[in-house]
């Protein structure tokens, strides 16, 4: 942190106009900004006025002491942050908690010595800088927290009225979901084998059958076209099939993955889903029925 003596002021409240001229010419030349009070009342009303960023405080004040200062500065709101140090002769432990316990942050002991008085003083105003800076986060955070609950409020109302719509489409994608559950729990109890394919004759759906009859795992198949399963198609003939309307029934050949080749009789349907076109093809061998018909 980049330390400044300059931007903070110190309010010292002693009756020993020695111990005052001392303490303000050494806080003074160190660059702090210095403010005097020689008794307690005079030390609160400049304490209200001046909002110091520390007081030294003298333990040992004409009328009301330094412990009960201390006690009505934090007891007032406008100055009960600022930390207070106390001066003080006295060295008995308890006399030092009751410093503390009235809201004090530290002693400085006389006599006073130089450098502690500025170590001391150093210290708790970095501290209090800290801290100031400290409650500015968090009061930028807090702000921010707003008007985040701001912007989730606005949202909420729309987030409500989309819900609805949002659980109407996935109970029909469950619907959808549990059809082509069924679909596929039907197509794998056929004898023939099927294939879902696009226009491009790329597999999109295989059966247990088609893996089955063509000795390729389903995997396999789904990166393949009909262009590998049927040793005799040609791009004209296949996109010619495809295209046409309604049940088209052809014979072709296949190839399994060991290379063998046998006859099929395909059941073709084309139709379009969601704008695009599919074909669904149910193939069945005939290898035995062509070998009685030769």
């Amino acid at each position: 942190m980049n330390f400044q003596t300059n931007t903070f002021t110190i309010l010292i409240v002693d009756d020993t106009p020695s111990n005052l001229s001392v303490v303000v010419d050494l806080l003074e030349e160190s660059g702090y900004n210095v403010a005097i009070a020689q008794d307690g009342e005079e030390g609160l009303q400049r304490a209200q006025l001046l909002q110091p960023d520390l007081i030294l405080l003298d333990v040992m004040l004409p009328g009301a002491d330094g412990f009960e200062i201390c006690r009505r500065l934090k007891a007032a709101e406008e100055t009960r942050d600022i930390p207070v140090i106390f001066m003080t002769a006295l060295v008995a432990t308890e006399r030092k908690v009751n410093g503390f316990d009235v809201g004090g942050v530290d002693y400085i002991t006389k006599p006073l010595q130089i450098d502690e008085i500025i170590a001391r003083v150093g210290t708790h105003l970095k501290l209090r800088a800290a801290q100031k800076r400290l409650e500015e986060q968090n009061a930028q955070l807090q702000n921010c927290r707003e008007q985040l609950e701001r912007r989730v409020a606005a949202c909420t109302a729309e987030l409500k009225a989309s819900n609805q719509q949002l659980r109407m489409e996935i109970s029909e994608h469950k619907r959808t979901g549990q059809q082509l559950l069924m679909m596929d729990f039907a197509l794998n109890r056929m004898r023939e084998a099927a294939y879902l394919i696009d226009r491009q004759l790329q597999f999109i759906y295989v059966n247990d059958e088609a893996c089955r009859a063509l000795g390729y795992s389903r995997e396999e198949l789904l990166k393949m076209t009909m262009y590998d399963i049927d040793p005799d198609a040609t791009h004209e003939e296949m996109t010619a099939t495809r295209d046409q309307d309604g049940l088209v029934v052809i014979e072709r050949r296949h190839k399994t993955k060991e290379g063998a080749v046998f006859s099929v009789e395909i059941h073709i349907t084309s139709f379009e889903y969601e704008g695009v076109a599919l074909t669904l093809s149910l193939a069945r061998d005939i290898s035995e029925r062509k070998r009685m018909q030769s």
